[in-house]
């Protein structure tokens, strides 16, 4: 059954399977071979979880959040793949095949859990803003360099692609979309808002504000810890922003947004940009190798105006919150 599994494959299928016994499984269900996958954590999958700020340990507290503890049962016990788990290694190879990959590798594994779309592993991994569209691209572009194009766009480059203005560690980043300065019109856009309690998202507008200032805190995702820090931080700062209204945008689910206010006892509004890249291209924050938003802050007039805008290049630093606030308080001062 596994003859095309890699050696790292076979790993991570060790891995979930230890998990499984250490929680007292009787079975190796989605969240343990999840579970495997981060406990590997080598090669293309390794790195699409770092660009995804994915780590063993948070994904460790969900599960264990999730899990009804049981005696942990030996390693030498027989374990069999729950039905679930073994739809996904199914899924595994077809989506082998489908990239025309000879082998089954993690990366494949991966695509596997994403697609078996009700199990924990899945829920886990989307409402952190994983996408199974993204992946195969990552994956694409991580085993062939530049990847496959589409038919028709061979060599065809975004108009606006901002190359060596973000990074995290040695990690060059590409932005996609224009860098957009003091002056220029707020492009409209058009977001997910969800309050914790609601049960269907709104849409929100650059109209949805008009006639008011709105400082936009843009981050990666708010499960990271330097976006975490910034988002508490601008939630401390509004409370002396009278008539500004304080933002604070990522690619996150509107689901995970709410949650995450919830624990947190943020009251600013969090606006997700999930359904399109749309938001990330007219703001030119959209992280091409990450399929995130880079760290940025805007602040707009009453008018729909950019009268502040900063760009975050180092992707583990905090913005220039003085700036932001001292030009949002200056234009509200004006309106």
């Amino acid at each position: 059954m596994f003859e095309r599994y890699t050696e790292e494959a076979r790993r991570a299928l060790f891995f979930s399977r230890y998990e499984a016994s250490q929680l007292g499984s009787v079975s190796i269900e989605t969240e343990h071979l999840l579970l495997g996958l981060i406990r590997e954590g080598r090669g293309i999958v390794g790195r699409i979880f770092t660009r995804s700020h994915l780590s063993l340990e948070h994904i460790r507290e969900e599960i264990e959040a999730r899990a009804v503890f049981r005696e942990k049962v030996a390693t030498s016990v027989e374990m069999p793949f729950s039905a679930e788990t073994s739809r996904i290694l199914q899924f595994a190879g077809e989506e082998a095949d489908r990239l025309l990959h000879q082998d089954i590798g993690p990366e494949h594994l991966l695509l596997g859990i994403l697609r078996e779309e009700k199990s924990v592993a899945a829920s886990i991994l989307m409402a952190k803003g994983v996408r199974i569209n993204a992946v195969r691209d990552d994956i694409i572009q991580l085993r062939h360099g530049s990847g496959k194009p589409e038919a028709g766009t061979a060599g065809v480059v975004d108009e606006h692609e901002r190359r060596g203005e973000a990074f995290e560690g040695d990690i060059r980043l590409t932005v996609i979309g224009p860098r957009l300065k003091a002056g220029d019109a707020a492009p409209d856009f058009v977001l997910d808002a969800l309050a914790p309690g609601e049960g269907i998202p709104r849409e929100i507008t650059l109209a949805t504000g008009a006639g008011r200032v709105r400082l936009i805190h843009v981050v990666n995702s708010l499960d990271t810890p330097v976006c975490h820090m910034g988002t508490r931080r601008f939630e401390q700062l509004r409370a002396g922003l009278p008539g500004v209204d304080v933002n604070t945008v990522s690619m996150d689910l509107p689901f995970a947004q709410a949650r995450w206010r919830a624990a947190e006892g943020v009251g600013h509004e969090t606006l997700s940009s999930h359904r399109s890249e749309a938001f990330g291209r007219a703001y030119g924050v959209l992280l091409r190798e990450w399929r995130l938003l880079q760290r940025a802050v805007f602040v707009i007039d009453g008018n729909g105006r950019i009268v502040h805008a900063e760009y975050v290049a180092d992707q583990m630093a905090e913005p220039d919150y003085d700036a932001a606030v001292t030009a949002a308080r200056s234009i509200a001062a004006q309106t």
